[in-house]
């Protein structure tokens, strides 16, 4: 039988892994994870005290990706592992915590089960990151809310909004406002007019999609990522959707316009004739 643990986010980024004792190897035992289609190959790998070890924020920093979890034999070489059935994923802790910003930026790290019912860890690690907090849809535009994380705080003044269109190469800014006192927090306004103007690409399903980062002014202009990696998700594709907005375009008459979260929770926008199939 396999191993099985619970699995839960603490306060401060901390992560607690507790093993059922059933289904364990003998002897002294390692907590074991491995971050998933690395070329690198990274690992960080932590003893049980009894059944439980903890992975602190601050002892053992995840690169960005999703880990997988497991047990090895202690001195054992990860050759030996076995990966840790989810018992349960708790992510409580996650719903209402502040963003943990350290000296090397952004860390976000959210337990979870796996669709086959395997333990791993979504892990998030930038110097600088834009947090959408919220999204509104208009007739004419979309205005997004958002705040600047980085150590020591942010400052949006002066930033703008790049869009790349992923197939055509095009692009286009807009300018953000912010409120210095109110802690890196800004918005900005995406026009539907200008996000649907774009040719749509493939035959079968024509498309167009617009990535969106944020571009702060200065002679080392920095591209920041933009998007919603905070709090318990781990697939915000799937949970955090939004209704299609239709627009005039010049080769099909009209199309739709969405925004949508992407596999790494980056904002973006999807340009669609109406007829098109839903993702």
């Amino acid at each position: 039988a396999r191993p099985h643990a619970v699995a839960r986010a603490l306060p401060g980024g901390a992560l607690s892994f507790v093993l059922e004792p059933e289904g364990l190897p003998g002897g002294p035992l390692d907590l074991l994870v491995r971050l998933r289609k690395d070329p690198q190959r990274r690992s960080v790998r932590v003893p049980l005290d009894g059944t439980e070890a903890v992975l602190t924020a601050a002892a053992h920093p995840l690169a960005e990706g999703r880990w997988d979890c497991f047990v090895v034999p202690r001195g054992a070489e990860e050759s030996a592992r076995v990966r840790l059935c989810a018992v349960r994923a708790e992510q409580a802790a996650l719903l209402d915590a502040p963003p943990l910003v350290d000296a090397e930026g952004l860390r976000v790290r959210v337990p979870y089960a796996t669709s086959d019912g395997f333990l791993a860890v979504r892990a998030w690690a930038r110097a600088r990151h834009a947090e959408v907090t919220g999204v509104r849809l208009g007739a004419e535009d979309i205005e997004v809310e958002a705040r600047l994380l980085a150590p020591g705080g942010a400052d949006p003044a002066g930033a703008v909004v790049r869009a790349l269109a992923r197939d055509c190469g095009r692009s286009f800014e807009v300018p953000v406002t912010g409120d210095t006192a109110r802690d890196g927090a800004f918005r900005f306004v995406l026009p539907l007019l200008r996000a649907g103007d774009v040719p749509l690409a493939g035959e079968e399903e024509p498309k167009e999609v617009w990535d969106l980062e944020l571009r702060t002014p200065g002679p080392e202009e920095a591209r920041i990522p933009l998007g919603r990696v905070t709090g318990d998700g781990t697939d915000r594709k799937r949970t955090d959707r939004y209704p299609d907005v239709t627009v005039p375009h010049p080769e099909h008459g009209t199309a739709t316009v969405r925004p949508f979260f992407t596999s790494a929770h980056g904002l973006a926008l999807i340009v669609r004739p109406p007829s098109a199939p839903e993702d």
